[in-house]
């Protein structure tokens, strides 16, 4: 539960700058012009380009380049189970330059396409190019098999991280959309994560909050006085109590104390404001008692009457 969007920048990174080595190594081994990788996102139809290694009217450090499949000419190559080459861009009347967007403005005339292949699944495709016309053998054919597979296992290992990451990113985005206080501290009763609302009630940013303790916050949230009363209740166990704060509002709060393996324990904190369904039952309450002491008279009046 603690924050890890530091980690997860940091491999993301890595990542992408692992992509960008691979493909200028394969340039340089294959003696190309030319060499990109590309990764296949079958079900929205598009093609992103990781890694570019040659290229002249791309800066080195530019961002990813989104396209769509179709009508590309990896279309075909997703699936396909093995090297295509393709000679003539530009030239041969069926393989018009609109048709390579990447490589047909870098006057990029064969290519040499590997698919990349991990678990069973086409990831995307490794693309070495060349400006003039270029005769593969089966020597080349067989070392572009093989750099093919090294890709393959980055781009699985880069796409497994995005897949991580967005997974973080919705329930970061969960975390911070419910409307109660969340806190979570570890075995030292400090803060390792706090949610957007419990952040809005201290007056701070979820960030400041990191290392605060659980006492300061709850003197910040619910006043002093309650934070003093309280805090012993909210340690190693679960429990749940109703808090009275300092400005008079009423919240239910819970614990629930976590327990990770290999990890000292420590606990998630929760609150809802209650004032208003306190205030509720307190007026049904009256409302009873009130009937009852009627009925009660009635009762009464009704035997002095006899």
């Amino acid at each position: 539960l603690a924050d890890h969007n530091q980690p997860m920048d940091a491999t993301r990174t890595e990542s992408t700058t692992t992509l960008r080595t691979m493909a200028d190594t394969v340039r340089r081994i294959m003696r190309a012009d030319t060499t990109s990788i590309a990764s296949f996102s079958l079900p929205d139809k598009i093609v992103n380009w990781k890694a570019t290694s040659g290229f002249r009217f791309l800066a080195e450090e530019a961002p990813e380049i989104v396209m769509p499949l179709a009508g590309n000419f990896l279309e075909r190559i997703a699936s396909a189970d093995e090297l295509v080459i393709i000679k003539g861009i530009g030239v041969r009347d069926e393989l018009q330059a609109a048709d390579f967007p990447m490589h047909s403005p870098e006057g990029v005339r064969d290519l040499a396409v590997t698919p990349l292949k991990a678990r069973g699944e086409t990831l995307g495709a490794l693309v070495v190019g060349y400006r003039v016309e270029h005769a593969f053998n089966v020597e080349e054919e067989k070392l572009l098999e093989g750099l093919a597979e090294m890709v393959a296992l980055a781009l699985d290992h880069a796409r497994l991280f995005d897949t991580v990451g967005a997974a973080k990113r919705i329930w970061e985005q969960t975390f911070d959309a419910i409307p109660d206080g969340i806190i979570v501290h570890d075995h030292q009763m400090r803060i390792i994560r706090c949610n957007a609302h419990a952040a809005m009630m201290m007056e701070m940013h979820p960030a400041q909050a990191i290392g605060l303790t659980c006492a300061d916050a709850f003197a910040r949230l619910f006043g002093e006085r309650a934070a003093a009363y309280h805090m012993g209740e909210s340690r190693g166990t679960a429990s749940s109590f109703e808090l009275q704060a300092e400005d008079g509002r009423r919240y239910l709060v819970a614990v629930a104390p976590i327990d990770e393996a290999g990890s000292q324990p420590g606990s998630v904190i929760t609150w809802s404001d209650v004032t208003e369904l306190s205030e509720m039952q307190e007026q049904l309450s009256r409302s009873r008692r009130l009937a009852t002491v009627g009925q009660l008279a009635a009762g009464v009046a009704h035997e002095i009457n006899n």
